[in-house]
């Protein structure tokens, strides 16, 4: 082949090849992915930390105004509280050795038409024994009863308000996403756990991470989206439950700012520095992950370096590194959650200050065109509070206590720790000095 064959082989090989590349090029990256879920029955084994962290709880309360309370020649005691948005009341009674619960499950007020459940003697999965553990159920809400399928037609939903509970042959059918198990320890609570939930798989990164699914407020769904909550605050969100075991040690626990890896099911979450829309199956079966690069604001702290926990009803919990300069986070309201200060001594050594919960509402805007700005962190104020008892041995006893808040109002744990050991500095000391300035006593502080 002379020299002008082999020059137009060549050109034809790269024109050949070119859509080829340009196809590879455009090819778009996946950005989402569906991951399957199967149902787990929690009638004697609970996944770790799932039920201690979102079990609902129905204290005693012997005044409550209650209708149809059974008779009883033994002892009744009436519970009230809130499981998933409802107001329900119960009572217990006690003949002998058996306790029968009596709990409104039609959500009457009236105990009269709902059927007793005598307890089964059970291990507690509370990790409190024998004694005292007493199991009743599985259980459901009546507006929770439904058809075998979920295709939510309109017929359905019809039968589903107007069908009556079956809890007797509950556990020889099978249970379903909205059972749930009541348990009693002591006289003075109840305990409502979820009766099952669903437990798969997701991967993010190449990595795999346990991932759970609850039917939070007993409904049948695993899909309401709900809000964080602030520490401490009460629960009385109606939204199901999304955890990630985030740190892979195969139980769901608490980070280091005391936030738990079980929250509320929300649009958007971040997840290793990205974010995700998060897309439930009614029925729970699936859970799909899609990335997504949100509208983002700046937060200024000025000079405060600190880590903060913020969280929104669209994007959950947000964990941000503030080193100085504005950081970034989607557009929206938050609340703060959680504080550590950060800072560094003359040897280089950093140290950090942890806020306790934070019980005053702090809202931060973030805006697309504005930064927000919050004032963290120094001049902080050191209050010491006394008190003082007397006792018939030791007479007037008079101790302190020391409070360190900043000037947005935060309450931090006296006591810094040195940044990767955990390490905290020593507890301050104290002097009593009468009018002339002359040392009464000293002591010193202990944490706790």
């Amino acid at each position: 082949m002379n020299q002008l064959g082999r020059r137009w082989l060549a050109a034809l090989a790269i024109v050949a090849a070119f859509p080829i590349a340009l196809t590879a090029k455009e090819k778009p990256e996946k950005t989402q992915e569906t991951f399957k879920l199967e149902q787990v029955e929690l009638q004697n084994a609970g996944v770790e930390g799932l039920l201690e962290q979102q079990s609902s709880w129905l204290t005693r309360d012997d005044d409550a105004q209650v209708k149809g309370v059974p008779s009883s020649k033994g002892q009744v005691y009436l519970f009230t509280g809130t499981i998933g948005g409802r107001d329900v009341v119960g009572a217990i009674t006690v003949n002998n050795r058996t306790r029968t619960l009596h709990l409104d499950l039609n959500n009457n007020g009236d105990l009269s038409d709902d059927p007793p459940v005598v307890a089964q003697r059970v291990k507690s999965l509370y990790d409190q024994g024998w004694s005292q553990s007493y199991r009743f159920g599985p259980l459901r809400f009546e507006e929770s009863q439904k058809p075998s399928t979920l295709s939510g037609s309109a017929n359905e939903d019809s039968a589903a308000k107007t069908s009556k509970p079956n809890q007797e042959n509950r556990s020889k059918r099978g249970l379903d996403s909205a059972d749930f198990f009541v348990e009693q320890i002591d006289t003075g609570y109840l305990i409502v756990r979820p009766a099952v939930c669903r437990k798969g798989t997701i991967r993010v990164n190449n990595k795999s991470y346990m991932t759970v699914l609850i039917d939070a407020n007993f409904n049948g769904r695993y899909n309401d989206i709900g809000s964080p909550k602030r520490r401490g605050a009460e629960k009385t969100d109606k939204s199901d439950i999304f955890a990630i075991d985030r740190n892979a040690n195969g139980v769901f626990d608490f980070d280091e700012f005391r936030i738990s890896e079980l929250q509320p099911l929300t649009k958007l979450i971040q997840f290793q520095d990205s974010f995700y829309t998060v897309t439930v199956a009614q029925d729970g079966s699936s859970v799909t992950l899609d990335s997504q690069s949100p509208a983002m604001g700046k937060l200024d702290l000025g000079a405060t370096q600190a880590d903060l926990v913020v969280s929104s009803a669209d994007t959950g919990i947000i964990r941000l590194r503030c080193a100085g300069q504005p950081c970034s986070l989607p557009i929206g309201k938050y609340q703060l959650q959680a504080v550590q200060l950060r800072a560094m001594d003359e040897k280089k050594v950093e140290w950090g200050l942890s806020s306790n919960v934070i019980r005053n509402n702090i809202e931060i805007a973030i805006d697309v065109n504005k930064p927000a700005t919050l004032k963290l962190g120094p001049p902080l104020t050191m209050t010491v509070a006394e008190r003082s008892d007397r006792n018939s041995l030791s007479g007037r006893i008079v101790s302190f206590n020391v409070t360190c808040k900043d000037a947005a109002g935060v309450e931090y744990q006296v006591g810094a720790t040195r940044g990767g050991t955990g390490n905290r500095a020593p507890a301050p000391s104290v002097k009593i000095l009468d009018e002339a300035g002359a040392i009464l006593s000293t002591g010193q502080f202990e944490y706790g």
